[in-house]
């Protein structure tokens, strides 16, 4: 299963909708997961976080919603 985490398009909107200890356990769990770069900038988690947790950054939204089987938002 294909996991993708969009940043919010609020940018009044500083909550994630996935942390990456969250995103190492669904990479456990056998999921991929995917987040859009700079997911984590507003509470200070670098891509590099989601990175070493196992996920993988999307470089293109919209490539990455449309392969996606779960898409988490806020």
């Amino acid at each position: 299963m294909k996991v993708f985490v969009p940043k919010e398009g609020d940018p009044t909107e500083t909550r994630v909708a996935l942390l990456p200890d969250d995103a190492g356990k669904l990479v456990k769990l056998g999921a991929t997961v995917e987040v859009e770069t700079g997911l984590g900038d507003s509470i200070s988690i670098s891509d590099e976080a989601y990175q070493k947790a196992g996920a993988q950054i999307a470089g293109d939204r919209s490539e990455a919603l449309n392969g996606a089987d779960l898409v988490l938002r806020m």
